[in-house]
């Protein structure tokens, strides 16, 4: 056995629902087993699995005492997420689901900013699509910055579920997940929190998200995209998004291309990109000068902004104005 001291408060819990993924609980769990930042412990709610997933989750606990096992009736994510939380015994919750992969600095690249920044209650991170077989399919670039972040949620789930890393007593005092919207308890929980404070993203990928034909979100997929595109819907009435000028595009497009080494150049695409497609949303949402006034500053920003706006025009000149 791996010996821990599991009597002292750890500085990091991962919270871990499992539920009959015993094909690829290995994998996760080990990916969690050699993180360089170890002072953590990783709560598995086995959510009545009737597969080989608490025999996994009991051979890695013989191996790692880090590991505890919360066994429960199946009683859905919602419920064995909040049990996870609710035993955990750090002020930090990483979240993880049983069939995805994390980078080894994911725990090291995200406390650093939960550690230096008392107002950022979340932290995400860039991460890679990976399919059943763990194959690499793309990458998803999330902005570092979190009014960007805020930005990014008018038009989409900004972050993947389980990359994610935020304060245990922020989330209880919202009354932690809801079972109120099917398949999406993450981004409800999401909107509620961007009331709370700000949310964060590492600059270096962190996570592997698989997609599994046979995992929660796939199955819900239909289900999902209604309850995702209604919870955009409640976040726009709460107020637009302010569109930015020609010097704040252009110093923010410039510092994300500067500052991030190699993915410099994907951060300043999808950072324009957002932009110009929240422009497009501003025209359906009775903003249209302001749309237009948006898209019309963007052109004027060099070559690439010209060219996503000129993009994006005929997006919605084609009346595919959702389209990236």
């Amino acid at each position: 056995m791996n010996a821990h001291n599991i009597t002292k408060k750890p500085k990091i819990s991962v919270v871990m629902p499992v539920y009959n993924c015993d094909v690829y609980l290995r994998e996760a769990l080990a990916s969690l087993l050699i993180q360089t930042f170890e002072d953590f412990e990783i709560v598995a709610v086995n959510d009545g699995s009737t597969d080989k997933s608490l025999k996994i989750l009991e051979e890695f606990r013989k191996i790692d005492s880090r590991i505890r096992i919360i066994s429960q009736k199946n009683s859905g994510i919602v419920k064995a997420l909040n049990k996870g939380i609710g035993e955990a015994r750090s002020d930090y919750i990483a979240r993880m689901d049983g069939d995805d992969i994390c980078f080894p600095n994911r725990f090291a690249d995200q406390i650093k900013i939960l550690d230096e920044k008392p107002d950022v209650v979340l932290v995400a991170g860039n991460f890679e699509a990976i399919d059943q077989n763990g194959e690499f399919l793309y990458r998803e670039f999330i902005l570092p910055d979190s009014e960007d972040i805020r930005r990014a949620f008018y038009l989409r789930n900004a972050i993947a579920h389980g990359s994610t890393m935020f304060r245990k007593k922020v989330v209880q005092k919202i009354g932690g997940y809801s079972n109120k919207y099917g398949p999406t308890e993450d981004l409800d929980l999401w909107m509620r929190l961007l009331k709370e404070g700000e949310f964060a993203a590492t600059s270096s990928p962190i996570y592997k998200w698989r997609m599994n034909q046979g995992g929660l979100t796939l199955l819900n997929n239909k289900e999902s995209m209604s309850e995702c595109h209604a919870h955009i819907e409640r976040y726009w009435g709460d107020g637009s998004p302010m569109y930015l000028t020609r010097k704040e595009i252009l110093q923010k497009a410039k510092k994300y291309y500067s500052d991030y080494d190699k993915y410099g150049i994907h951060y300043k695409e999808v950072f324009l990109n957002d932009i110009s497609q929240l422009a497009a949303k501003l025209f359906t949402h009775g903003h249209k000068f302001k749309g237009l006034k948006q898209l019309v500053i963007l052109a004027s920003t060099r070559r690439t902004g010209l060219r996503i706006a000129i993009r994006r025009v005929g997006y919605v000149i084609g009346g595919k104005i959702f389209k990236n």
